[in-house]
This record gives structure tokens, C-alpha cells and sequence, in this order.
């Protein structure tokens, strides 16, 4: 899954390798790479395909992103990059919030003050299964399927 609002990109979707830590340039800065499947179709010959989206975490960013490992399901936010090689459009994300779905507390923004702006910050799984929350849920066996 991929979607946009204004400059930033949200995507979520499985790992496609253990992520890839390294320090690069003069100050050694942490980057973390991994990819991500966004979407999956059948082209015209009826043979899957699917799109990839390559996330690069960037110093504190990097604290998570190397965590990440093949099959992991990865919700992320940053900003998408587009560059071609050989005729191939490649995209990167530039990732100021990683969080990795079914792991206990692994998840960071850049932002030390929360999501980034036009996101609303999810702070607790519990919110999920309050009072509040339960009360709009329909009744399942009042569902028309």
C-alpha cells in the first residue's frame, strides 16, 4: 500500500531483505537501506508483478531501519525521490518515520515532536481496544456480507 498527502508518501507493505546498515561519508553517518513491496498486479500476460520502493534511514532513522528483517511488515513516512537508470525508474523514500508492524515499541520519527505534519501520532495499541473505540464498531452480525 502507497499513498500521498502533500509532500509526504506513507507506504506500508513486507521487507524484501534484511535491511542494510553502513556509515558513509566523513562523519560516518548511519544510513539503513531496505525494500519494501507497495503493490502487486497481474500484467497482459497474467504473470505478477510487483512494485518496489526502496527506504533509506538516515541517522537516527537508522536506529530502526536496521532492525528491519526479510518478511517484516514496515509502515513508513518520508519524502519520495525518483531517479532512472537504463531506461528503470527507481524510487526511494527518504524515511522520517519507520515502525515495524508486530514488534513491540519499534518505532521512530525524526521528529522529536511527533508525526510529521497532516499525520496524527498513534501512541498506544490500546486506544484499539478501549471503550470508545469498541462502541462505533458494528455489531458483525449486523453486516450486509
Amino acid at each position: 500500500m502507497i499513498a500521498k498527502t502533500g509532500k509526504w508518501v506513507m507506504a506500508c507493505g513486507p521487507s524484501s531483505r534484511d535491511a542494510e546498515y553502513k556509515q558513509v561519508g566523513e562523519k560516518q553517518t548511519p544510513l539503513a537501506k531496505f525494500g519494501i513491496k507497495v503493490d502487486e498486479s497481474k500484467n497482459e500476460l497474467g504473470q505478477s508483478e510487483a512494485r518496489w520502493l526502496n527506504c533509506d534511514c538516515w541517522g537516527n532513522m537508522s536506529g530502526i531501519g536496521r532492525r528491519i528483517e526479510k518478511g517484516d511488515v514496515v509502515l513508513v513516512i518520508g519524502t519520495l525521490q525518483k531517479s532512472e537508470s537504463n531506461g528503470k525508474v527507481y524510487e526511494n523514500l527518504r524515511c522520517e518515520f519507520v515502525s515495524i508492524q508486530g514488534k513491540t515499541g519499534l518505532s521512530i520519527t525524526n521528529d522529536p515532536g511527533g508525526a510529521p505534519e497532516g499525520f496524527e501520532e498513534f501512541t498506544s495499541p490500546d486506544a484499539w481496544s478501549s471503550s470508545a473505540a469498541t462502541a462505533e464498531r458494528p455489531d458483525p452480525d449486523e453486516l450486509p456480507f
